[in-house]
């Protein structure tokens, strides 16, 4: 007598695996800022379509609970979640202000939690060394 006809499989389902879930976002990442580089090249450039595709990607990996985070702009300050690869001084910034002016790799969040840091160049005041 066979139990299991007509019985559903059951599924467990693993841990989620977080390398291709950040190389995942992180190719979302730089196609984003690659379509935004091309339209700043050529404004006329109908890309709609590929937008539409990175948001709806970035949307898929929300739902698995991974979140892409480009820190461009803000203030640095030691407790962020990146790596700074280089300090650059500026002359523009007010003093005590220490800006993340470029992003080579976003921070990618699983579950609210850091799967991997950003990896960011900070332009520092005149006023202040390194960090």
């Amino acid at each position: 007598m066979d139990f299991n006809k007509g019985r559903k499989k059951l599924v467990i389902f693993k841990e989620p695996d977080r390398n291709f879930y950040s190389d995942v976002a992180f190719e979302i990442w730089r196609l984003t800022k690659r379509i935004q580089a091309a339209k700043k090249d050529n404004p006329q450039l109908d890309i709609a379509a590929v937008e539409a595709s990175a948001a709806r990607l970035t949307d898929l990996l929300r739902r698995e609970k991974i979140d892409i985070q480009d820190p461009t702009g803000q203030r640095y300050n030691e407790g962020l979640a990146v790596e700074v690869l280089e300090f650059e001084k500026s002359e523009s910034l007010p003093v005590n202000t220490k800006v993340i002016v470029e992003t080579l790799r976003p921070t990618i969040y699983f579950d609210g939690n850091v799967l991997v840091r950003a990896q960011v160049i900070v332009a520092t005041s005149i006023d202040q060394e390194k960090a």
